[in-house]
């Protein structure tokens, strides 16, 4: 029985994984070519987290060999674009790599503190109160008990909170706590340092 052998192309097979796994932030792009035909996936992810932005910025579309910097998902990076050369020496197209500056990890972290932190000022200090509370994993029960307060008025309170601190879930509402203390200005004692459980009523 004669069948038609499928050929494989073990080159391209490689290269798919090596960039569907490679953490680096890289793209190929052939010559001639706009966009990329081969790119990993933490390039993939930027494209992701701002689906806005084009598949290649402006800035790298025409980019030579050598330095430059570009602005990506909200990230100014450092693109270091080499030009790749086939066994006889013709350029076949140009490998981009993207590099974060040192710091922006940091900067970012601190930006989502301080939002996180400007909605917790939004609260009043009897909801800040409640939030303490809630932080540590008590009830509305108890919470009513331990503020001398009923327990639909707890009710409310909470529910304030989240409209004010944009969160539409208890868990969400403990993260955001946690990123805020992150900020400078967070008072330690407003909150414990490690958020019990939350206990369902």
């Amino acid at each position: 029985m004669g069948g038609q052998v499928e050929t494989v192309d073990v080159g391209a097979a490689v290269l798919r994984a090596i960039a569907d796994t490679d953490t680096a932030v890289w793209c190929f792009v052939p010559v001639d070519a706009l966009a990329p035909t081969w790119q990993s996936a933490a390039f993939r992810r930027l494209s992701v987290l701002d689906p806005t932005a084009p598949v290649l910025p402006q800035s790298l579309q025409s980019a030579s060999e050598g330095l430059s910097a570009v602005y990506l998902a909200g990230r100014r990076w450092r693109a270091d674009v080499s030009v790749v050369l086939d066994e006889h020496g013709h350029p076949v197209g140009r490998l981009i790599r993207l590099h974060e500056p040192p710091g922006t990890a940091a900067d970012d972290v601190l930006s989502v503190a301080q939002d996180a932190w400007r909605r917790l000022k939004k609260l009043s200090p009897r909801e800040a109160e409640i939030l303490e509370l809630v932080y540590e994993g008590l009830t509305n029960k108890a919470i009513a008990a331990r503020s001398s307060i009923s327990h639909k008025t707890v009710e409310k309170h909470r529910g304030r909170i989240s409209r004010k601190m944009n969160t539409a879930s208890l868990a969400e509402l403990i993260r955001l706590v946690t990123i805020a203390k992150l900020h400078p200005e967070a008072d330690p004692e407003f909150v414990p340092d490690t958020p019990c459980r939350p206990a369902s009523d």
